[in-house]
């Protein structure tokens, strides 16, 4: 949100931008704008004013693709026209493709552009490709990460509410915004910190093996409350659920009052070389995922929520699709629970990492870590054998189990208030088991890590 003195500046600036925009990214980003003129005496109205504009502006805007060349020239190895520049070994390259070459360069490093998130006194780097996480040869799976904040239009617009006149709203909204962001940025130092930390425990070194002091995470996007970064796979919802945690802990001082933020995040699991573009959209929509669950429950105080997902092979675009096809079991019936949000036999999440009262002890975070430390100490043979028989039908996992108990490997009993226990001999309740997720997790959960998430280290260290 800009102020300026008049539209005709206005409109300047925005095309000069719009420019800008389409000569250096070729049209594959695009943007909305949207006016309202003001006499600087009401902002709340002219604020409702403007957003109503840019929504509309958004429905109606006709989206542009990447500019394709005609028959006289010169195309490139992606399809595009070419820039007249070429690579060292003498390709020519669009100006995306040199776009992209150009970031690998020195200057423009993930570690020089978020040199401020690294600890102090120290060598540690962000990694610029994404197989140097420190992925483990044969297991190049690496997690994506977005987070954001829940409601924080309504929470801003609450502060301003009674604040018709301009000097006074601005302030507080600038005030917000500053505040958020240093908030956000601390918490990803605090968390980049615990991770500097856990990579010199010997067992922790043992399972992410690092190159050059590259550090396991690397950042994206820090913008508010909007956070996305890639770290190796198998820490990624461990990350993302520490981050939650410390957020619900930490107040906002806004006009020397304590505020309470929360947010939720989405966790993509995929290989190190699927599509980047689509892995980012995937944990977007488990964002929005986690959401829609949290506010269903409790839509004043939602908290914060975690939801996750490992693309084995293979993509579909439709989160539900996939869900439906992967973890509801053959021939059993739909989950029973009546709910607004969807549900699948062998899913529990999204998860609850903190907050919201109205919380069932079934969607905790802090219940789910507990049941995968005991469910570990199963030899891990028979716990595969029993992921495998889940996804078969309800007859062959109780069989498994039937044997694994004969041998005296008994699956935790997990209680979720009142009667309702799940055990060895009672696997499903209401069509719906909380022993598949742990079991999904054998892989992507480093238990090296945990005593680094719950003693986490200061942003100096």
């Amino acid at each position: 949100m800009i102020l300026f003195i008049d539209k005709i500046t206005a409109v300047k600036v925005t095309k000069e931008l719009s420019r800008k925009i389409l000569k250096e990214t070729q049209a594959t980003l695009g943007i909305a704008v949207a006016y309202q003129e003001t006499d600087l005496t009401n902002f709340k109205e002219d604020k409702e004013n403007l957003f109503k504009k840019l929504n509309n502006n958004k429905n109606t805007l006709i989206r542009s693709t990447p500019f394709r060349g005609i028959s006289i020239t010169r195309e490139c190895v992606d399809g595009l026209s070419t820039s007249g520049k070429k690579s060292n070994d003498n390709i020519y390259l669009s100006d995306i493709a040199y776009a992209k070459r150009d970031l690998a360069q020195n200057n423009n490093r993930a570690s020089n552009i978020f040199s401020n998130l690294l600890p102090e006194n120290s060598n540690v780097i962000f990694p610029d490709e994404f197989d140097d996480l420190g992925q483990m040869e044969g297991e190049s799976h690496i997690a994506v990460v977005h987070i954001d904040g829940n409601s924080m239009g309504q929470f801003i617009d609450k502060k301003i509410a009674e604040k018709s006149a301009y000097t006074e709203a601005i302030p507080i909204m600038r005030e917000i915004s500053i505040k958020i962001q240093s908030l956000y940025t601390d918490l990803f130092k605090k968390m980049v910190a615990m991770c500097n930390k856990a990579i010199t425990d010997e067992e922790v070194k043992k399972q992410i093996r690092l190159k050059n002091d590259n550090l396991p995470v690397r950042p994206i996007i820090l913008n508010g409350d909007d956070v996305a970064f890639v770290c190796d796979g198998r820490i990624g919802i461990q990350l993302a659920a520490y981050f939650l945690d410390e957020l619900a802990k930490t107040p906002l001082n806004i006009e020397d009052r304590d505020e309470m933020l929360s947010a939720c995040a989405g966790v993509a699991i995929v290989k190190s070389h699927f599509p980047f573009f689509r892995a980012y959209q995937l944990a977007e929509e488990l964002c929005a995922s986690a959401k829609k669950k949290a506010k269903y429950l409790n839509q004043t105080d939602p908290g914060c929520w975690l939801d996750y997902h490992i693309v084995y092979s293979g993509f579909q675009t439709d989160l539900d699709v996939m869900r439906s096809g992967m973890y509801d079991v053959p021939g059993m019936d739909k989950v029973s629970h009546v709910v607004e949000f969807p549900q699948y036999n062998l899913l529990i999440r999204p998860f609850c990492v903190s907050g919201n009262a109205n919380t069932n002890e079934l969607y905790k975070w802090e219940n789910m870590k507990t049941l995968r430390s005991e469910m570990v100490k199963i030899p891990r043979s028979r716990l595969k054998g029993l992921r495998n028989s889940f996804i078969i039908s309800e007859e062959n996992a109780k069989l498994q189990q039937e044997q694994n108990s004969s041998r005296n490997y008994h699956l935790p009993e997990y209680s979720v208030g009142g009667s309702s226990k799940y055990t060895s001999e009672n696997l499903f309740q209401a069509n719906q088991t909380p022993y598949f997720e742990p079991l999904e997790l054998l892989d992507f959960y480093l238990p090296s890590f945990e005593k680094y998430l719950d003693a986490p280290a200061k942003v100096g260290e």
